[in-house]
């Protein structure tokens, strides 16, 4: 990965056997790591062992090793965001777009996605990351949770 004094990549990583299972990459930025993308293998043998949390856990312990101070989970309300956190501050999303017809529909997402996920009901705030979730799965990038 990258490095500088002030800004690093560092990936976590979870084997089972020698099989990678579950990895997890960040951004860190002085004391404050910013979890980017996770990913773990949908194998139905693994779910009963959730490497998923199984790495959000080696990340947990690496990163307080590593004199990490803050760890930035981002924008959108999933289930481990709300498990795992500790405090809620406020954040961005954005994009950088040409002029056209997509940058149009982008921004328009952007704005309901925010103006959602800033509503005092609850169940109004947690579409997005529902919606988000529920592609994430249409898509092959993710598995249904076990009910």
């Amino acid at each position: 990965a990258a490095s500088c004094p002030h800004f690093s990549g560092e990936m976590f990583s979870l084997r089972c056997g020698g099989r990678p299972v579950a990895a997890l990459l960040a951004m860190r930025a002085g004391p404050v790591l910013h979890a980017w993308m996770i990913a773990h293998d949908p194998d139905p043998a693994l779910a009963p062992f959730s490497p998923g949390s199984m790495v959000w856990h080696h990340m947990f312990e690496a990163a307080h090793a590593r004199g990490v101070e803050l760890i930035d989970f981002g924008c959108g309300d999933y289930p481990y965001k709300r498990f795992y956190k500790t405090g809620v501050r406020p954040s961005g999303v954005g994009f950088i777009g040409q002029p056209g017809f997509g940058t149009v529909m982008r921004s328009g997402m952007f704005a309901a996605r925010t103006m959602l996920e800033r509503s005092s009901n609850q169940v109004v705030a947690g579409l997005p990351g529902r919606i988000m979730r529920r592609l994430d799965i249409e898509r092959g990038l993710a598995t249904p949770l076990a009910a």
